[in-house]
């Protein structure tokens, strides 16, 4: 399996050496590659993952055998999910809703037309999926007030289930939303 995932990996970096590269002295080569693993682990941390895939492939063409990048890269192929939920979160925070205005709206209601809004809002670049997961009925009838102007999607989703007495998980392509 090891060996699987080394040829794999080996066969993603190679087409990106340089020939630039080739007439490094060692220590250089080295420094290279510990600069693009730092720029790796940086990115991973963040939670962009085409950034950290480009800089452990320039690591990883310099040397092959850097045991950290080569970590870092099942690492990542491992948590790939987890970089489409980060990234589905930090768009989410980039809608900037104008106006926000529930008087007296049911959970369900607002969480539909919240859903509406963040669509509309971001031209249908960001469709948040909202799953309402409430058996017993004790969060989709109640109450809802708020008022906002210039507010991130997050945010308003934030308080929407503070109000209601709920929490979110994000997913892929759905946020589900449960009773606390």
């Amino acid at each position: 399996m090891k060996k699987t995932i080394g040829l794999t990996l080996l066969g993603l970096v190679l087409p990106y050496v340089s020939f630039a590269e080739d007439s490094l002295t060692t220590e250089e080569r080295a420094q290279k590659v510990e600069h693009y693993y730092s720029v790796a682990e940086k990115a991973y941390q963040s939670g962009d993952l085409k950034k950290t895939q480009e800089a452990l492939q320039r690591s990883l063409a310099l040397n092959p055998q850097h045991g950290p990048s080569y970590a870092l890269a099942i690492k990542t192929r491992q948590n790939r999910s987890k970089f489409s939920i980060q990234s589905r979160q930090r768009e989410l925070a980039k809608v900037i809703l104008p106006v926000v205005d529930f008087q007296d709206t049911e959970f369900r209601d607002a969480l539909r037309d919240l859903g509406d809004l963040i669509e509309q809002t971001s031209g249908d670049k960001f469709i948040p999926n909202f799953v309402l997961v409430d058996g017993n009925g004790s969060v989709k009838t109640k109450k809802i007030t708020l008022s906002m102007k210039q507010v991130p999607a997050n945010v308003v989703l934030d308080y929407l289930l503070k109000m209601a007495g709920a929490t979110a998980k994000y997913d892929q392509y759905a946020i589900t939303v449960r009773p606390n």
